[in-house]
C-alpha cells in the first residue's frame, strides 16, 4: 500500500528510484579511506546499541512508529503514488522485535513494488533504526523480483540508523549495512527547510541527501516534518496522512495475486454474502468455473481489480468492468469484515485510481448499505430493473446508480454496515470474451 520507487517513504533502500538497485563492488574500508584522505566527516556505519533498550513502538519527532500511521504521497506528473502504513505486526529480526512497515508503489495504478520493512526505536533516545527488509517487485501483476531485500545479521548485514533521536546538521550516517546489496546513507543539510506539498505547507522540517557507495554521484533528497514524518521524498509530495483506528479507515489497494484467489473463494461461500450480493453465480461452490472466471477477467485488459487490503490481510476486491458497453464498478468484501467502513474507504480510494467518468454501480434495492457505500462516494440512483437473483432463487429489484465526472466525495469516516455490491462472479456475458 503504498503504496511505493522513486524513494523510499522512510529512506528504505530497494530499487527504483531513490533505491539504488545497481550493485558495484565497493568495499566499506576502501570508502572511509578515501573519506579520510579527502578530510571529510566519516560516515558512521557501527552504532553502539544495547539491543535491549530497543522497542518496535513509539514515536521520534520525525518518524512516528505507531500502529496505523499511515501516509500517502504522490507525484501527479508521472503519476505515481506511494503509500506508507505502520502495521499491527512484528517481526523478530538479528535479535530484536522489529515493527512491520509497509511500502506500496504503484505507477498508472499498476504495482510496481510492495516491500516490508523493520525498524525498531530506542527506548532512551528515540533514534530509529532499521533491521531491513522484504521486497516485492512487480511486472504486468506478477512478482518478478526481490531486488534490494537484506536482513540485519544475515550475510554480514547490520542494522543502520533511520532517523537520529534529536538530528544534527551535517550529521552522516549508514541507513543500510548490507555489502553489495543496499548501503543507503544519509546527511542532514538542513534543519529548517520549508515545503509545500498538496496536504498543505510545513517548515522547519529535517532536509536530508541519500546516496550510496553503490551508485556514485546519485542524489536523492527527503524532507521530514515533525509528528509526520516523511512529507517529500524525491518528486513524491505528501497527499494525505491517517491513522486507522481513529475516525479513519485505512485500506490499501493492490494487484490480485493468485494467492489471493483461495481467500476470494473463501468468501463467497458465505450463504449471507451471497444472498446480499444476490446476482452471484448459481453455485459458488463450484471452484472450477470460479477459476475459470478469474483466469478470463485477470487477462481482460479492460478490467482493472485490485485487492482489498485491512490491517495487513486481505479482506476484499474492487473492480471497473464493461457492462453492456459502459463501466461499472463492483466490491466484496468477507462478512466478518462488515460495519468497519472498508467498503466506502476501498471504493473511494479506487475511485481515484480509475478516472473514467461516467461511471455506474449497482445493487440489490434491499442491500441499504451497498448502496449507501455508492451514495457516499458521489453515485447518485438513475433507474431501476429487476432481474433474476440466483442467490435467492427468484426475480429482485436492482438500482443503478451514476458517478459523473463533477460529483462530490462524501466519503467520512467510518461507514454503515458494509455488504457486497454486484458481484463479479455475476458477470454473465458482460465478461465473456
Amino acid at each position: 500500500m503504498l503504496p511505493e520507487t522513486g524513494a523510499t517513504p522512510f529512506g528504505t533502500g530497494a530499487a527504483n528510484k531513490g533505491r539504488f538497485i545497481m550493485r558495484k563492488l565497493w568495499s566499506l574500508s576502501f570508502i572511509f579511506a578515501f573519506a579520510a584522505f579527502a578530510g571529510e566527516a566519516p560516515w558512521q556505519s557501527d552504532f553502539k546499541v544495547d539491543k535491549a533498550d530497543l522497542a518496535s513502538s513509539g514515536r521520534n519527532p520525525f518518524f512516528v512508529l505507531e500502529v496505523g500511521h499511515q501516509i500517502v504521497l504522490e507525484n501527479s506528473k508521472d503519476k505515481e503514488r506511494l503509500v506508507i502504513t505502520v502495521l499491527n505486526e512484528t517481526k523478530t529480526v538479528d535479535g530484536v522485535e522489529t515493527r512491520i512497515v509497509e511500502e506500496n508503489e504503484t505507477k498508472d495504478g499498476k504495482q510496481v513494488e510492495i516491500s516490508r520493512n523493520y525498524f525498531a526505536i530506542s527506548k532512551r533516545d528515540q533514534a530509529v533504526y532499521y533491521f531491513g527488509e522484504d521486497v516485492d517487485m512487480y511486472k504486468d501483476g506478477k512478482i518478478v523480483s526481490h531486488e534490494g531485500a537484506w536482513l540485519s545479521g544475515v550475510k554480514g548485514a547490520k542494522f543502520g540508523l533511520m532517523m537520529p533521536g534529536q538530528p544534527a546538521l551535517k550529521a552522516k550516517y549508514y541507513q543500510e549495512v548490507a555489502p553489495k546489496v543496499a548501503m543507503d546513507r544519509a546527511e542532514v543539510v538542513s534543519l529548517t527547510e520549508t515545503v509545500k506539498t498538496p496536504a498543505g505547507e510545513f517548515k522547519n522540517c529535517v532536509k536530508t541527501e541519500e546516496t550510496t557507495p553503490l551508485e556514485p554521484g546519485v542524489k536523492e533528497y527527503k524532507v521530514y516534518v515533525r509528528d509526520i514524518g516523511l512529507v517529500q521524498d524525491g518528486d513524491l509530495k505528501l497527499v494525505k496522512r491517517g491513522k486507522g483506528g481513529e475516525g479513519e479507515v485505512t485500506v490499501l489497494l493492490r494487484d490480485v495475486t493468485d494467492a489471493d484467489l483461495l481467500s476470494f473463494f473463501e468468501f463467497q461461500l458465505d450463504p449471507i454474502a451471497n444472498r446480499m450480493a444476490a446476482f452471484t453465480h448459481k453455485d459458488p461452490t463450484d471452484r472450477a468455473a470460479f477459476d475459470a472466471h478469474w483466469s478470463r477477467v485477470r487477462s481482460d485488459d479492460r478490467v482493472i481489480i485490485k485487492s482489498i487490503v485491512f490491517e495487513a490481510h486481505v479482506v476484499g476486491h474492487v473492480a471497473k468492468y464493461e457492462r453492456c458497453g459502459q463501466p461499472e464498478v463492483t466490491y466484496w468484501i468477507a462478512k466478518e469484515h462488515w460495519g468497519k467502513g472498508i467498503a466506502t474507504a476501498a471504493l473511494s480510494e479506487f475511485l481515484r485510481l480509475v478516472t473514467v467518468r461516467p461511471i455506474y454501480g449497482g445493487a440489490a434495492k434491499d442491500n441499504v448499505a451497498s448502496l449507501r457505500v455508492l451514495e457516499k462516494c458521489g453515485f447518485t440512483v438513475v433507474g431501476s430493473d429487476s432481474g433474476f437473483a440466483n442467490a435467492r432463487g427468484e426475480e429482485i429489484e436492482e438500482l443503478f446508480l451514476k458517478l459523473e465526472a463533477d460529483a462530490v466525495d462524501q466519503t467520512t469516516g467510518r461507514g454503515d454496515e458494509v455488504r457486497p455490491g454486484r458481484s463479479i462472479s455475476d458477470s454473465g456475458t458482460e465478461w465473456e470474451s
